[in-house]
């Protein structure tokens, strides 16, 4: 979602869900890129639609314009997107789908199936099954085990859609989660001491969702007295699902294949991240539609050029480096003889140089050898 420092919304900017709950205009942003991260096509909507709606007619275009009728191609996307419509349209026509599962939002009798410490297996180990808390319980397998990645596969199904839900879980991970939310309960707890009184949190990186505020009153009229104090059953709650991850996919064959499909999902937020702080993609300081859609094509177009330049440095620089270095390569002009570099050179500069064969690094650059 890209916001606007604007009051009123119009038929494009308008007033939506997000996971910021900014109380801002907005439109959303759909980008689709293939698996090397190169960007395919982006979609501009209004603040106020449901994403969902905009996935399909996107992915047809894409089918379309590449000509990619008869060629496989595997939908990888997170849960906002797992609706049962998307999930039909992507298993005919020679397609598959890889789509995160929220594993709050899974019927009870899967999550009694996910919770059961029996028959866990792991990646190209097809003899032995493992039980969780036998090693959870032995200080020598939990370390042999540390970094290894644990899965099973429960069958499953959607209205129209046969599936496997493939829930893996990670000791490592498990730490991971539950050292995030023991830093988040330290501050709540310093909030709570210090007696200061905040809206509830609403998602999930927001400490204050473990902050109850109890209004109480001394005649029973009149609720002023307000007590803090934290939500036990809450952080209960979320501590069974440390270590867990789950996914849902049509795809039969080699799991650590599977596995590795949604870990590219990754490139999508960092291209978000890139058009956003490095492109400056917001703010947009703009109210006609044309001229929003024309801003989002020139990040657009930014974006596809930093990654095919990414790929050809064969991804050995980070992003910060190699903007970095570009926008620093300024020459001078010497007035009748050419230009000279301004810039420190560098394995980088050399990488550039060597990709796109010219260089700018010269003593001098004549006006012939840069026309």
């Amino acid at each position: 979602n890209y916001f606007f420092e604007i009051e009123l919304d119009d038929e494009f900017r308008k007033y939506g869900i997000n996971k910021q709950h900014q109380p801002k205009p907005q439109v959303g942003m759909g980008l689709f890129m293939d698996g090397d991260g190169i960007p395919l096509s982006f979609n501009i909507y209004p603040g106020n639609q449901n994403e969902q709606k905009t996935l399909i007619p996107e992915e047809t275009k894409i089918v379309n314009n590449f000509k990619m009728d008869n060629t496989k191609m595997i939908l990888c996307t997170d849960a906002g997107l797992a609706s049962d419509e998307i999930k039909k349209y992507n298993i005919k026509d020679n397609r598959g789908f890889v789509i995160t599962q929220s594993l709050k939002k899974l019927k009870d009798s899967e999550k009694e199936r996910v919770f059961d410490d029996n028959d866990w297996r792991l990646p190209g180990d097809l003899k032995n099954v493992y039980n969780l808390n036998d090693i959870r319980n032995s200080e020598e397998l939990k370390e042999k085990y540390y970094d290894k990645l644990f899965y099973k596969i429960i069958s499953s199904e959607t209205k129209s859609v046969k599936q496997d839900l493939i829930v893996t879980f990670s000791f490592k991970y498990f730490d991971y989660n539950r050292n995030i939310r023991n830093s988040q309960i330290e501050r709540a707890k310093k909030s709570i001491d210090t007696n200061q009184t905040t809206r509830k949190g609403k998602n999930q990186n927001d400490y204050r969702r473990f902050i109850v505020d109890t209004k109480s009153t001394d005649t029973g009229e009149v609720a002023e007295n307000s007590n803090l104090s934290l939500d036990e059953d809450l952080i209960k709650q979320e501590e069974q699902y440390d270590g867990y991850y789950a996914l849902t996919t049509n795809l039969v064959g080699d799991i650590e294949q599977i596995l590795k499909i949604t870990k590219g999902r990754w490139e999508i937020e960092e291209s978000f991240r890139i058009m956003k702080t490095d492109f400056l993609a917001r703010p947009v300081n703009l109210s006609r539609e044309d001229r929003i859609k024309s801003h989002f094509l020139t990040c657009f177009m930014a974006l596809l050029i930093y990654r095919i330049l990414e790929k050809k440095l064969d991804y050995k620089y980070t992003t910060s480096e190699i903007l970095k270095t570009i926008r620093n390569m300024d020459v001078l002009e010497l007035k009748g003889d050419g230009y000279i570099p301004e810039y420190i050179r560098t394995d980088l500069t050399d990488d550039l140089h060597d990709t796109f064969g010219f260089r700018t690094d010269y003593e001098i650059n004549t006006y012939k050898y840069l026309s």
